[in-house]
């Protein structure tokens, strides 16, 4: 709900027509005109419009341009142009996940990729993400990324390489993350993650590989077979 005050500016007793201008994200539900009847000298009112605002429309203050239009005492019209502030507010929503992974029972060291999603209705400005030390795994690249902007309904992919001590026997490590960001008008979020890196021991590894491999041997049974039955058929 849009609501606007109004004074007497011509300090006379007019009919007056507030009209909103339809020229941005957001869509007016009912009548875009509203209509005052004797606004007398010295008076005060109020009008109200109900908008809906568009997926698309980006959390920040717009400028909306207003027409005022009334009849003097004389019967003669007139008509002023205004500007109304309306702000879209929206937040950020983040969630992080590894998305890839080189760390295995066999071997300790490698590459984590962290798969940033933003599905929030606000983009995050000044996005960074930080990998926090843990004595379940070292870091042994950079601990920080800059991101920059991350739009709403985006994502974004970062990598670290880590360590981790004995990985034969884990099966699972947590992930310690912080990020920090700042929405559209300049609000600042600091957000701790712990995400879940799922240690693969080499018997998953070749039962995944063993399991792709027959997949595509039947698929090569199966076109053989076809051939010979379409040449039999010839």
């Amino acid at each position: 709900m849009l609501g606007i005050g109004l004074e007497d500016i011509s300090k006379i007793p007019a009919n007056l027509l507030g009209q909103m201008a339809a020229e941005y994200p957001f869509v007016v539900i009912g009548s875009s005109e509203k209509y005052i009847e004797n606004f007398k000298s010295g008076d005060t009112n109020e009008i109200s419009f109900k908008l809906r605002i568009n997926n698309d429309a980006k959390t920040k203050g717009y400028e909306m341009p207003m027409k005022i239009k009334y009849f003097d005492p004389a019967g003669i019209p007139h008509e002023i142009s205004k500007t109304v502030g309306v702000e879209v507010k929206g937040q950020p929503g983040i969630e992080l996940r590894i998305k890839e992974s080189e760390i295995t029972g066999s071997k300790g060291s490698g590459k984590i990729t962290i798969e940033i999603l933003n599905k929030g209705s606000a983009d995050a400005q000044f996005f960074k993400i930080k990998i926090l030390s843990s004595d379940k795994y070292s870091v042994i690249s950079g601990d920080e990324e800059y991101i920059g902007s991350l739009e709403s309904d985006d994502s974004e992919n970062v990598d670290f390489n880590i360590k981790v001590p004995n990985p034969q026997k884990v099966n699972n490590v947590p992930i310690s993350l912080s990020i920090e960001y700042k929405d559209n008008y300049n609000e600042e979020y600091k957000e701790n993650f712990n995400v879940n890196l799922k240690v693969l021991s080499d018997d998953d590894l070749v039962n995944g590989g063993s399991g792709l491999m027959t997949v595509v041997i039947i698929l090569i049974i199966l076109v053989l077979v076809y051939l010979v039955y379409k040449k039999l058929r010839q």
